[in-house]
Parts: structure tokens; sequence; C-alpha cells
């Protein structure tokens, strides 16, 4: 739901809706990341711990990996056929169709729902609203302590919460 949420306000906002961009961060594998990786290890460790380094670095190539890594993705890569292209060009601004007054109203009116902190599912009352994480829900007590008692009781927790739903759904079914 979040993807399409992200798709709607980019092609009704347009790439100024877009979050700015984070920081550079150097790419693992590159000459950056292999430099800012030495500098680093020689500010936090000691002389023996540099020499290990810098001697495994010498027995490994030092640099030259990353130079055939670099190499490799300057390489030119397979293109989309010429139809493809032609037929992915952007229609020129006349031919855009305009937003209905309706989805103008509609977008409005969930743009001051998030302003005033109604998630996505909430706006829409969604039973995804009511949904409890594993990670929030109360510790499963265990006789044992071991894995397969743990597993054994959640095992048992999920098919006690299941339960319930199955009932439901047999019930609708008879109608």
């Amino acid at each position: 739901v979040s993807e399409w949420e992200a798709l709607r306000v980019y092609m009704e906002q347009g790439p100024s809706a877009l979050p700015p961009t984070p920081p550079r961060e150097h790419e693992e594998g590159t000459l950056e990341y292999f430099y800012f990786a030495r500098d680093t290890y020689k500010e936090c460790h000691g002389v023996i711990s540099y020499s290990g380094w810098w001697l495994l670095q010498l027995f490994t190539g030092w640099t030259i990996p990353c130079y055939i890594g670099e190499w490799f993705e300057r390489l030119p890569k397979a293109g989309f056929p010429k139809a493809v292209r032609e037929w992915s060009k952007p229609l020129p601004p006349e031919q855009w169709t305009k937003p209905s007054d309706e989805l103008l109203s509609q977008s409005a009116a969930i743009n001051a729902a998030f302003t005033t902190g109604l998630s996505f599912p909430e706006y829409f009352k969604s039973p995804l609203a009511a949904f409890q994480s594993p990670a929030d829900a109360a510790p499963v007590k265990t006789k044992g302590k071991g894995k397969r008692a743990r597993n054994r009781a959640a095992a048992e927790a999920r098919a006690k919460s299941e339960q319930p739903a199955s009932n439901k759904h047999d019930q609708h079914s008879n109608d």
C-alpha cells in the first residue's frame, strides 16, 4: 500500500514531493570506500592491527580489485530496443490528462488527514490499523527453557488466535 501511495504522490506533485537525497555514502568495493576504510582503521586501531590490515591488503592486491570493479562498471550495459525507447519517451504537456475534481478533492482530504497525524490505514479505517506486530505482542510463557518449548508455545498461541477467525468464516459460508 505504501508503494502505491508513494507513486500517487509522485504522480500528483512531481519530483518536488520527494524527500531530500541522503548524503552520499561510499559504495563498497570502490576506491573511495577503500581509502575511507583505511583511514578509519588507522584512526580506530593500534599500530600492530593496522600493520596486519596493511599486510592483508598487500596480499589481496591492494586497490587492484577496486580498479577492476570500476572498469566493469564503465562497460556499456545492454540497452532497450529502439521501439521501447520510442514508446517510453514522455508525452508533451499538451497531451497530459488533467486530474478530475473528485481526485483533487480526495487528495486534499487525505493530505489534510496526514497533516493531523493519521496514517494511511487509520484514514480508511482499515483492519491493518488494528494489526499488532509480533514484536509488540506479549511474550509467550513457556514450560521449558529450550527452543522447542518456545516454538511449541508460539505455535499453540497462533493456533488459538487463528481458530476463531476460521469459525467466523465457516459461519458466514453457511448463511
